[in-house]
């Protein structure tokens, strides 16, 4: 059976896993049974055939997993079906224990799983939806982001180039699979608008030009990985995956094209005018932020945060020149640095002022592949496994050529960001398969939330980071408003555009058309950096004021990142017992 929650999930680069061998030191004065239920927990949710396994494991095999040669696959109903039916009996099993029958650190586990279960079935109703936007896309989808997995994978032997060879074989017929299913899900009015298919189908050529050259860069990148294994049958496996870049990524993308090029979809619209939209996108607004908050409650949150950072704009500036303060935060290049490594060297030493210290991280920095920069997001970074080894180097892709203007995203990525984040996770020694449920709002909420922090660190003037980290929060929010507006109010174009124009002052149709576009191809999408880091901002506040002078940022910290990867649906509960207690 082909597994949704993993086949598909691995994307996201937020992955993990255990054994039983692994887990002897986690298992000392706990609930055997308990441990023994986490193992088979993992073993049931990878399938064998999940690329994903190769970005989660060194060795997946000593954690039980058997994998076998590596495909995409394609997710059909009925194997839908039964990947939700598993979820639902995995809640059970994971139901029957009782907090008394656990240690503290074991319940936690056991309710952020069940959380985590529980909220990936809000997606259920939504097959279409789900599958039709798991691979294609022009913005955040697998079919952009692929060959930067290709480069990343990991070669440990022979078995793993067979399977990564695999998986570029039957590429063609897998992405053929998906492109069948936009085509279904455009008569059913819940596929792609024009523009989106447009871009689709532009990105696909970029690849396929691309791929289809001696030079792509995947084809030295598996030189001089597979050079390191010494197979004596090295030449004939270079030769066919020189072959497979023209047959299998070049050929799969190429169906895209011819496929995709030959249908009529109507204009690009946000989720609320398609069947089930408003349904769709509040269930996946409470999966990517984290929170079951209704979207009644969500909007009320987002009021009460703009007014108030509203009025603390108001209160910072009332012996400040507005025009003189807003020309230096535009006009702001944050650093003077001279290369990545340096600004990079710079953040780590200044991350252990304010939060929980870890130990040195071995990582590199790469650039995104010019051939791949369009389809690119400006950053991202992968995941360490779960056997992670410091000898292993963690990667951070960049997209583009060193420039001071992208210090937060730096920062974003990795220190105090990703990187540091998910580090300081795997030093809490967690039984390794809370590392498979990770929640993505705590992830990109943590991620954006730090990027104010790190203001801090650069400028002395505090009334001008203080204004910065305001106004880019003001700003946020109101690309909360927007994705609500057109995902779930369904404003049309006309709608939007007054919208942007009081708001923005911008007044350009084609502009206005373009972020409209970009808002409806990734539904609450911002709402997992924006809001999601909103909800921490708020928890720190509420922090703070229990403490009163006895707050310190650096507990707070160490407070929330205890948790481990957890959803606020499981954190906020904790956060304001713990204000009790301390009231």
């Amino acid at each position: 059976m082909k597994k949704i929650i993993l086949s598909l999930l691995f994307i996201t680069l937020l992955l993990g896993a255990c054994t039983k061998s692994e887990a002897v030191e986690y298992a000392q004065s706990v609930n055997q049974e308990f441990i023994e239920t986490m193992d088979s927990l993992l073993i049931e949710t990878f399938d064998p055939q999940d690329i994903g396994i190769n970005f989660t494991f060194v060795d997946p095999e000593k954690f039980g997993l058997k994998p076998e040669p590596y495909r995409l696959g394609f997710v059909d109903k009925t194997q839908s079906k039964e990947s939700y039916d598993l979820i639902k009996e995995q809640i059970k099993v994971l139901n029957t224990y009782s907090s008394n029958d656990l240690t503290q650190d074991q319940d936690l586990d056991r309710r952020v799983l069940v959380d985590a279960l529980e909220k990936s079935l809000l997606l259920e109703p939504f097959y279409d939806y789900n599958t039709g936007s798991s691979v294609l896309g022009y913005q955040r989808a697998f079919a952009g982001s692929l060959p930067a997995y290709l480069e990343t994978f990991d070669f440990h032997n022979r078995s793993d180039v067979l399977s990564y060879l695999n998986f570029l074989e039957f590429l063609p017929e897998d992405y053929e699979a998906y492109v069948d299913f936009e085509i279904e899900r455009q008569e059913r009015e819940t596929g792609y608008g024009k523009e989106e298919i447009d871009k689709i189908i532009t990105q696909a050529k970029e690849t396929v030009t691309a791929s289809s050259s001696d030079d792509y860069f995947l084809n030295d990148n598996f030189l001089s990985k597979i050079k390191t294994l010494n197979l004596s049958d090295e030449d004939e496996l270079l030769k066919k995956h020189q072959d497979l870049m023209k047959t299998g990524i070049a050929q799969a993308y190429q169906v895209i094209v011819d496929k995709l090029g030959i249908v009529l979809p109507s204009d690009t619209v946000g989720l609320a005018q398609k069947p089930n939209g408003k349904e769709y996108y509040e269930a996946l607004l409470q999966v990517n932020s984290g929170s079951k908050r209704s979207i009644k409650e969500v909007k009320a949150f987002i009021e009460r945060k703009k007014a108030d950072t509203q009025n603390g704009i108001q209160y910072l500036l009332k012996d400040q020149d507005f025009e003189i303060m807003f020309e230096a935060f535009q006009n702001n290049t944050y650093s003077d640095f001279k290369t990545d490594q340096e600004l990079m060297d710079f953040l780590e030493s200044k991350s252990a002022v304010v939060f929980p210290e870890i130990d040195s991280v071995n990582y590199k920095i790469n650039l995104v592949d010019p051939s791949m920069a369009s389809a690119s997001s400006p950053a991202f970074y992968f995941t360490p496994q779960v056997d992670y080894q410091k000898d292993l180097k963690q990667s951070i892709f960049v997209n583009g050529d060193f420039d001071n203007i992208n210090y937060p995203t730096y920062a974003h990525e990795g220190f105090p960001g990703h990187m540091y984040q998910f580090n300081y996770f795997l030093e809490l020694k967690l039984h390794p398969v809370r590392q498979i449920y990770t929640s993505n709002g705590n992830a990109e909420g943590w991620a954006n939330y730090i990027e104010g922090i790190a203001h801090h660190f650069i400028n002395d003037d505090q009334i001008f980071v203080e204004f910065a980290n305001m106004y880019n929060q003001l700003v946020q929010i109101l690309h909360l408003e927007m994705d609500l507006g057109i995902n779930y109010d369904g404003w049309s174009m006309e709608q939007f555009a007054e919208y942007a124009n009081e708001n923005f002052g911008i007044e350009d149709m084609g502009i206005i058309k373009d972020i409209y576009i970009d808002f409806a191809h990734n539904p609450a999408v911002y709402p997992t950096y924006y809001l999601s880091s909103l909800y921490i901002q708020d928890l720190r506040d509420q922090y703070e004021m229990a403490l009163g002078k006895e707050y310190d940022i650096k507990n707070f910290h160490k407070s929330f990142l205890d948790y481990g990867s957890a959803s606020f649906d499981i954190i906020e509960p904790g956060f304001k017992q713990m204000i009790k207690d301390l009231k």
